[in-house]
């Protein structure tokens, strides 16, 4: 699998351009500088498939030049947003959640939230995806407990995402 070219802006997977088992080796030797004074470190087992495993997603929002609503991660340090279409390390349900959700902010019309200026409504996404049963949950974070239209919103996003078992409104 290639690369990521946002991996060095957002920070979600520092070694996504490096071969899996040098992933391995860089982790376990951080891990014991860590811990092998305190106690015995065992060997880290690699996963069978190191992409697409991340089942929390975090999304913010923003506004490109144009005004078409996008969705991404914060850079590494900042509160700057960085699009991440296609992420390696989430999960795919997640992530067309996400986008899902890009789009009907646009649709409805909602405000995206500018840390600059501290006005908006809609702030983020947090996305839970069960690899046990496969429910997914969402969390809509916006900045008022009145969310116009939300029956019409969250409609919209589980007749696209029926998987969708839970929403939750975090002001």
């Amino acid at each position: 699998m290639s690369g990521c070219p946002n991996s060095r802006k957002c920070g979600g997977c520092a070694y996504i351009d490096k071969k899996y088992e040098d992933t391995l080796q860089i982790k376990q030797k951080f891990v014991n500088g860590l811990l092998s004074k305190h106690t015995r470190v065992l060997p880290i087992i690699g996963a069978k498939n190191p992409y697409y495993y991340r089942n929390k997603v975090h999304a913010a929002y923003y506004r490109d030049k144009s005004g078409k609503v996008l969705c991404g991660t914060y850079e590494e340090g900042s509160h700057k947003v960085v699009p991440n279409s296609g992420c390696l390390i989430e999960d795919k349900t997640a992530s067309k959640i996400t986008e899902t959700i890009a789009k009907l902010l646009a649709k409805f019309k909602i405000y995206i939230y500018d840390e600059k200026s501290g006005r908006g409504f809609y702030r983020r996404t947090l996305v839970r995806v069960s690899s046990l049963t496969g429910d997914v949950m969402v969390v809509l974070v916006v900045t008022d407990p009145v969310f116009p239209g939300k029956k019409n919103f969250i409609k919209a996003l589980r007749d696209i995402h029926p998987e969708i078992s839970t929403v939750v409104l975090n002001v």
